[in-house]
């Protein structure tokens, strides 16, 4: 059995574009709006990567998406033809409704990208905590190198360029920890 941390997402290729509609509920839609907002991609790239996440279904029927029928919504989203086929043949060949697979990989894919952005955040929480630590500790160094040298001195200078670009990097981190903003890697 996949476990759900195990699934690897990769942007599938882009091919020709058809419109299908789906009967799908409220929640699955304000889903695909919100990962398409938060990621800045279509709701075609969202749908081709929840297909990713098909195995999962097959191998865990459990996960499939609770549905009330009477609740469903007709939703048109364009789809990568291949993508429509792989989603129609998986329903068929594991006799699962279409949309329910459908609103199920979506839910998946939403819950998968929730539990790697908590594994992001505590990752960054940490490291800001040791960078803080060694900050304390440059501070200290940068006292004591400049008990040995001049003012002037190119060491110093070069030191104090150490010690801003940590102070960068510690802002970046918490500032995407606080704000959301994300941490550009060229500072």
């Amino acid at each position: 059995m996949k476990d759900l941390q195990e699934v690897e997402i990769k942007m599938p290729k882009r091919g020709l574009s058809t419109r299908t509609t789906f009967s799908i509920d409220k929640g699955s839609i304000e889903r695909i709006d919100k990962l398409s907002e938060k990621y800045k991609i279509s709701a075609k790239e969202i749908i081709d990567l929840s297909l990713k996440f098909s195995d999962y279904i097959i191998d865990n029927p459990q996960a499939l998406y609770p549905v009330d029928k009477s609740k469903l919504i007709k939703k048109v989203y364009a789809l990568n033809e291949d993508m429509r086929d792989r989603l129609n043949k998986f329903s068929n060949d594991n006799d699962i409704s279409r949309d329910v697979f459908f609103m199920s990989i979506v839910h998946l894919l939403d819950v998968y990208l929730e539990q790697e952005e908590k594994k992001e955040i505590e990752g960054l929480k940490e490291v800001v905590n040791i960078l803080n630590k060694l900050h304390k500790e440059i501070e200290l160094v940068d006292k004591n190198i400049k008990k040995h040298l001049d003012e002037d001195s190119p060491v110093l200078q070069r030191f104090d360029v150490v010690e801003i670009h940590l102070n960068d990097l510690i802002i970046a981190i918490e500032e995407k920890l606080e704000k959301g903003i994300p941490i550009d890697p060229w500072g």
